[in-house]
């Protein structure tokens, strides 16, 4: 409010210097003006030189306030979208705060509707950190379609990234299709890797194993051994050694189509 004072303030004194401007110059009497204002004593003109100042100072004075105050930045309007994200590079930014060093990670963003583009965030990360985001690992991210420049990490923990990603990897390929209905409807028992052998395929990033498993229902049913045939990303290969516990899902009229994945994770919703 006192911002809009001061704005109109000067608003009234830059129309009253014009008009004493224009009677400077082209008026035949000097002594008299349409102004209120009586204006020249002697030979000076008294309102000019006062009204000048203060217009000069309600400027100085205006466009200090103005600077004082945050600008409301213009966000994309709509709400915010998961998507995943491959890290391209982390690069430190010199800054530290609380002796922790602030990177900026630069991503490829690959959402599961719509074109791929590249973006960063900056955050603050310590060393242990800063594992999970080196180049080819995958993070989820929040964005506004739209808005391509201002991304955040999302939560790795919540149902909705697990829904993401699980949808991301049925659009790109990385789900057969005859293992689609198994993965998205189907239940997730136990399982142990028998055996391990690689296919030579490779998409999005990920490379493709077929796996050996040994299947131990929850339900307390008889074990039996079953194939799987998935996508992974080679920084979990580790996780899928021969003895590695994993889980299978399937669903129950059909055991023999399998898919793994490395942790428990729920069909679609």
């Amino acid at each position: 409010m006192f911002t809009w004072i001061i704005r109109i303030v000067w608003l009234v004194l830059s129309a009253l210097l014009l008009v004493r401007i224009a009677e400077s110059l082209f008026g035949v009497d000097q002594t008299t003006s349409i102004l209120p204002i009586p204006s020249i004593t002697g030979s000076v003109d008294v309102f000019f030189i006062v009204g000048g100042v203060a217009w000069g100072v309600l400027l100085t004075f205006g466009v200090l306030v103005g600077a004082g105050r945050p600008r409301r930045r213009r966000s994309a309007r709509g709400p915010q979208q998961l998507a995943p994200a491959t890290v391209i590079e982390t690069r430190r930014t010199g800054m530290t705060i609380n002796e922790v060093p602030q990177y900026e990670i630069f991503l490829d963003v690959q959402p599961v509707e719509g074109e791929a583009f590249v973006s960063s965030f900056r955050q603050v990360l310590s060393a242990p950190e800063v594992i999970h985001v080196q180049p080819r690992g995958m993070l989820p991210v929040l964005f506004r379609p739209g808005d391509p420049d201002h991304v955040a990490l999302a939560d790795p923990s919540t149902h909705g990234v697990e829904q993401m990603m699980l949808r991301w990897r049925i659009a790109h390929g990385l789900v057969a299709d005859e293992l689609i209905s198994a993965r998205t409807r189907g239940i997730s028992q136990p399982a142990s890797v028998l055996a391990l052998r690689p296919t030579g395929a490779q998409r999005e990033g990920q490379v493709q194993i077929t796996t050996r498993l040994l299947i131990t229902p929850a339900d307390g049913s008889a074990a039996f051994e079953a194939d799987s045939t998935v996508f992974v990303h080679p920084d979990a290969l580790s996780h899928v050694q021969v003895g590695s516990p994993v889980f299978a899902t399937y669903e129950p009229a059909h055991p023999e189509r399998v898919h793994m994945t490395i942790q428990r994770q729920e069909g679609l919703a």
